[in-house]
């Protein structure tokens, strides 16, 4: 309080933080209180703890005065690198209430740094209807978050770190099968002469790895990509026969799944005298 005035007013928060506990038990109560009071703002962010709140909200802050800042600066850049999702309070309550697709929050949790605890983005929280059911770790929620359509991040083939530059995901889904396809541009450092292996690489690694989250997501019966959401929209009439049992349905609906690399982009550099070149060329010049 003696940086921010003697008075704390509801409308300077910028994030909520609940415990795993509380998150297991529901945040339905929680959101409630959020949403109905008119002094929170609808920016508000809401984030799990591994632990407890308390421990998390008393961490020293590493770079910012406020533990609070830092954090809505952890989760923007986490967003930015496709490691966060980009959900307020608004968004995730709409989303936990819409019927075929589960929410997720972020995930945080304490490490040590320099000997000290501190704050850090640890993945994602997923979610069955108000209550947390499991956690993803960063890859995974990199994962997660292309086939919610988000671009950004890095896909790792084994040989080589991709850039996704940008990414366009198509759900198609009926009652019977599911079908989900990316578009992707990505940007690489390696050699150009390599492009199509490393095309291949990246189809096909993109299309194991999003196979096997989607594997595990089926054995939880938590669709957090929203297939059944796509079905609720495009096949009202059977949705109305499948919503009660979708999460079981969803255990062994079956989902096809398409990559293809449409632009590859190679890391260049501008010489002083103006002509692109290999990063190598420019040093040289």
């Amino acid at each position: 309080l003696s940086m921010t005035g003697r008075s704390l007013y509801c409308n300077h928060l910028q994030i909520v933080v609940a415990g795993r506990e509380t998150a297991q038990q529901g945040l339905n109560p929680l959101l409630e209180e959020l949403l109905r009071g008119t002094q929170f703002p609808f920016s508000l962010r809401l984030a799990v703890a591994k632990e407890t709140a308390a421990e998390i909200l008393q961490a020293k802050p590493v770079i910012s005065d406020l533990h609070s800042v830092e954090m809505e600066d952890m989760i923007q850049e986490g967003i930015q690198m496709c490691m966060s999702p980009d959900l307020n309070i608004c968004t995730f309550y709409e989303e936990i209430q819409s019927p075929g697709i589960e929410g997720i929050l972020p995930f945080l949790e304490m490490r040590e740094n320099n000997q000290e605890q501190v704050c850090v983005l640890a993945g994602t929280a997923l979610f069955q209807g108000d209550q947390m059911l499991s956690v993803l770790g960063e890859q995974d929620t990199r994962l997660l978050l292309w086939m919610r359509g988000k671009s950004g991040g890095t896909l790792d083939v084994g040989e080589a770190f991709l850039e996704v530059d940008q990414l366009k995901r198509t759900i198609h889904a009926t009652p019977e099968k599911g079908k989900i396809q990316f578009t992707i541009t990505l940007k690489s450092l390696e050699n150009e002469d390599e492009e199509e292996r490393l095309i291949q690489l990246a189809e096909e690694a993109m299309a194991n790895q999003c196979r096997s989250l989607l594997d595990r997501l089926q054995q939880l019966q938590c669709d957090a990509v929203g297939f059944g959401n796509v079905i609720y929209r495009t096949h009202p009439e059977e949705w109305e026969n499948l919503k009660d049992q979708w999460p079981e349905k969803f255990s062994s609906y079956p989902i096809e799944i398409q990559v293809e690399v449409r632009h590859m982009l190679w890391g260049r550099v501008w010489s002083t005298n103006g002509n692109q070149g290999e990063e190598e060329k420019a040093d040289e010049s």
